[in-house]
């Protein structure tokens, strides 16, 4: 069996990606989310079926469409990340490494703004009273 075409699908294996941004990205709606679990990750394709099919016998009875957009919300956080599994071993990698006293790994992401990643090689112990930076 062929998997599905993924709405959206972009792969981007360019020189110049940044580092915060996954190599294959897709857009975020039930179609796109089922046929990237179907293409990277089938063992948990059941299941975001059966979550999504009793979200929509939700709505189906209250018309809340809420909770049929959560469920593609999170399912597809976890298509995005089958897709992208050197993002997850990176993960793991950074807890590892900060789990053995590794704090040179601390993100932050004030100088840039929300949604970009600036990796400090060094950090500087700030006291818990202290205001934060701006």
């Amino acid at each position: 069996m062929t998997s599905p075409a993924i709405p959206g699908l972009v792969v981007d294996d360019s020189a110049d990606r940044p580092l915060y941004r996954p190599r294959v990205t897709f857009e975020c709606s039930a179609v796109a989310v089922r046929a990237a679990l179907a293409t990277y990750d089938r063992d948990r394709l059941a299941d975001f079926e059966a979550e999504f099919h009793i979200a929509m016998a939700e709505a189906d009875d209250d018309f809340d469409l809420g909770r049929v957009d959560d469920v593609v919300q999170r399912w597809f956080a976890v298509a995005l990340m089958a897709a992208n599994p050197e993002y997850v071993a990176a993960i793991d990698d950074d807890q590892r490494r900060i789990d053995e006293g590794d704090t040179s790994l601390i993100v932050e992401h004030v100088e840039r703004g929300p949604g970009s990643l600036a990796l400090r090689p060094t950090i500087t112990p700030r006291s818990p009273t202290a205001p934060l930076a701006r």
